[in-house]
């Protein structure tokens, strides 16, 4: 529908939802959610950077600094040999495209009303332009990302990892069981690819605990981790710890993150001199995980994995999992030392764990993969992006699932590579 803004006198368009992309695979993807959920209402996928161009919008320059600050720590490449230079070069090229970005985007919220503005992820430098934009449009917003279980596909209306909507309150899953209480849930570990780390032997110790590393830069780490801000200070911490605790029975056996590019040679060698501390990549993950005494991670979905496998998690950071009786947490060292030496005490409420799982299947994730996306993947997106739409102001006008077009089998199975 278009009609025309008394304010600018430029033609406005009023979609029902428009799709944000940065990369050519989420584009593929929201392409397909656009043709296979969501034909029957208005929707249009488009590029972050290839944005119509606009007059320039003032940004304020506090907002610009902290926007440039996000980038830089996103972008930050890992090697501290070169970071100076990457810094002073990148700079005025990263603060030229949020401005132009700012300005684009914020001309094309205006001239196309989108009642939903659906973006991968949401804690990107190019989202945060977006969040920045939106300030002065209050557009509600749809966050995609991989599932938080195997084979499956996050969609939440309030962000995503510790942002998602998944209830933290333990009194919330009494009432989420069915009655097969003792029906146990079978999630297969998430297949990563293999890395080109170096080789080294390993011999399991009899005591470990397993500390799987996350991606420096990644959101999880930048926004979800209030005191360990680097795989470094996480292995400074753990040996800390480790010491103030007096377990002496006890190892540490670390785990690089898949697709991590950070070097972590000093780290590695300092394993080498130290009795109670190695790396081991070699191993499968699931099985160093079902023979730790414990997990110890930021925030990672390792950690629910961790359970799933029957094994005990002490996060560090905020992590959509945190909840009382089902992990322990820290935000400390002196305080992990603690959580240390409560393991032998500790148990995971295996009650709440069924309920929390069974919520997330049935009621949260998308089910398969978006890589691989199949009929009922669509069929739930839609109906609950419908739902959701129905909620809005001025919707009446929306489509309802009996008006939408049947899904078409040609693409259903179609893998987004």
């Amino acid at each position: 529908m278009k009609t025309t803004s008394q304010a600018t006198g430029k033609q406005v368009t009023h979609s029902d939802v428009l799709f944000l992309y940065r990369t050519k695979k989420k584009k593929r993807y929201f392409n397909l959610l656009k043709e296979q959920s969501l034909s029957a209402l208005s929707c249009h996928v488009q590029s972050y950077h290839g944005l119509p161009n606009a007059p320039s919008i003032v940004l304020s320059e506090h907002v610009l600094q902290g926007i440039v600050h996000k980038a830089e720590l996103e972008l930050y490449n890992a090697k501290a040999d070169v970071w100076q230079s990457i810094k002073v070069l990148s700079r005025p090229i990263l603060v030229a495209q949020i401005r132009l970005l700012y300005s684009r985007l914020f001309d094309y919220l205006q001239a196309n009303k989108p009642k939903l503005v659906a973006i991968w992820n949401g804690h990107k430098w190019q989202d945060n332009v977006f969040h920045a934009v939106n300030q002065h449009f209050a557009i509600p917003v749809c966050y995609f990302e991989n599932g938080v279980l195997p084979k499956s596909t996050t969609m939440d209306f309030n962000g995503i990892n510790a942002l998602n909507s998944v209830p933290r309150q333990a009194h919330f899953y009494d009432s989420q069981l069915s009655q097969d209480l003792e029906s146990k849930f079978k999630i297969k570990g998430r297949k990563y690819k293999k890395t080109k780390k170096p080789k080294i032997s390993f011999k399991r110790p009899p005591k470990y605990l397993l500390v799987p590393f996350q991606k420096d830069r990644d959101s999880q780490i930048l926004d979800n981790s209030a005191w360990i801000k680097s795989m470094d200070q996480l292995f400074s911490v753990l040996v800390e710890a480790l010491v103030l605790s007096q377990r002496d029975d006890l190892h540490i056996v670390f785990r690089e993150h898949p697709s991590a590019k950070t070097k972590y040679s000093s780290l590695y060698k300092l394993a080498a001199k130290h009795p109670r501390l190695c790396f081991d990549q070699q191993s499968e993950l699931s099985e160093i995980i079902s023979h730790a005494e414990a997990v110890i991670t930021i925030n990672s979905t390792v950690g629910l994995e961790s359970l799933l496998l029957g094994t005990k998690v002490i996060t560090l950071g905020e992590a959509f999992y945190n909840i009382d009786s089902m992990v322990l947490r820290a935000s400390s060292t002196s305080e992990l030392s603690q959580q240390i030496n409560a393991l032998t005490d500790f148990s995971t409420n295996q009650h709440l764990l069924t309920a929390f799982v069974q919520f997330l299947q049935n009621d949260y994730v998308i089910p398969g993969d978006w890589k691989k996306p199949k009929a009922l993947h669509f069929q739930t997106i839609q109906q609950r992006m419908l739902t959701y739409l129905a909620t809005l102001p001025q919707s009446q006008h929306l489509a309802t699932l009996e008006d939408t077009q049947p899904l078409t089998p040609d693409l259903l199975t179609k893998k987004i590579a």
